[in-house]
């Protein structure tokens, strides 16, 4: 007498064999409903939990790898435009620094703030969102060389102009 499904259901008997296949079909199609198919149920949710915890580790590790934590700019672009993504977070937005920094304003007294720490104070949006040094250096830098070319095109265009006057006057 466990108090399950089992201490409902007669016993069986070979006697009366319609009741015998009912039973043994009854029996079967408990195994496939409750044992196989909830079974597959629980494990495909298992396993597709693992997958989205994996792909959050990859997700997370790929970030880790290739974005800055501080200005979440990715690597392709301090590669492109910097001087390599290393540097950029080992040197300008070393994520220590910026985490030194809030524990000292933390626990700095705010009667003895100067001006900058002031301004900070709790407030995180003083952190280079988007934004590093080195790359608008590298824009202004282009920004320059553009303007250099385009000054150049100008000289050229009137240089043109004058030898086509000249030739005429030759002429």
């Amino acid at each position: 007498m466990g108090g399950g499904i089992a201490d409902k259901l007669s016993a069986q008997t070979y006697d009366d064999k319609v009741l015998f296949y009912l039973r043994s079909g009854y029996d079967l199609l408990f195994f496939l409903l409750v044992v196989i198919i909830l079974l597959n149920i629980f494990s495909g949710i298992i396993i597709d939990t693992f997958a989205q915890l994996r792909d959050q580790k990859t997700d997370f590790t790929h970030n880790k790898n290739n974005v800055c934590f501080i200005c979440s700019i990715d690597r392709y672009e301090f590669d492109r435009n910097g001087d390599g993504f290393e540097k950029h977070i080992e040197k300008d937005h070393h994520i220590f620094h910026y985490l030194y920094y809030k524990i000292y304003i933390k626990n700095k007294p705010k009667t003895e703030y100067n001006g900058t720490e002031s301004n900070i104070g709790d407030d995180s949006s003083w952190f280079p969102f988007h934004r590093a040094l080195i790359l608008e250096r590298a824009k202004e830098k282009d920004k320059e060389d553009e303007e250099g070319v385009n000054e150049l095109q100008l000289k050229v265009k009137s240089l043109e102009k004058l030898i086509a006057t000249m030739e005429k006057q030759a002429a």
